[in-house]
């Protein structure tokens, strides 16, 4: 598989629609690719350095309603299927037993 930069990582903000290496991860995963591709390492990286990154973490004013700042609002995709799918593309396979 052939990414966008030289290091592995795609030249793009982590969440872009479609293109960004969170969006690529979960394509990967919905699609069952197969698992322990070393070379979604860095695409795994790009992505866990964006969710954890302090700028990423902050509650924006903007995502409080006027009258409901006890009740936060953020888009579950991001923190959710991002990790998954990272986790899901770079794994070992595991062993299925037999039933």
């Amino acid at each position: 598989m052939r990414l966008g930069r030289p290091d592995g990582t795609i030249d793009a903000h982590p969440y872009r629609k479609w293109q960004g290496p969170h969006w690529t991860l979960c394509s990967l995963a919905l699609i069952d690719y197969p698992p322990g591709d070393l070379q979604l390492l860095p695409l795994r990286d790009q992505v866990c350095d964006w969710l954890l990154d302090p700028a990423h973490l902050e509650y924006r004013q903007s995502l409080l309603i006027p009258g409901q700042e006890d009740r936060f609002r953020r888009g579950a995709s991001a923190a959710g299927s991002g990790p998954t799918a990272a986790g899901t593309a770079t794994s070992a396979r595991r062993p299925v037993a037999p039933r």
